[in-house]
């Protein structure tokens, strides 16, 4: 809506390739990266601010929440990247 200052806004667009091996990897794990490397590279802009990621994948829920038995999925918590670990 026009005006509306509550109203979720777009802060960018961005894409990045798979590459190699990362072609392989289940749809939960690209996902995950995805989410990842998208946090990394708007940081500058979700730090410090509420921010809510909407998906329509359920199993990533589970990576945004919790920890999952892939040990690779859980080396990009998003805790870690937010506390700059």
């Amino acid at each position: 809506m026009q005006g509306d200052k509550t109203a979720p806004k777009v802060i960018g667009y961005w894409s990045k390739s798979f590459k190699g091996s990362q072609i392989n990897w289940s749809a939960l794990v690209k996902e995950a990266w995805a989410v990842y490397e998208a946090c990394k590279h708007f940081s500058v802009f979700i730090l410090g601010a509420p921010t809510t990621l909407y998906c329509n994948h359920k199993p990533l829920a589970n990576f945004l929440q919790n920890q999952t038995k892939n040990a690779m999925v859980n080396r990009w918590s998003l805790p870690e990247l937010i506390n700059g670990e």
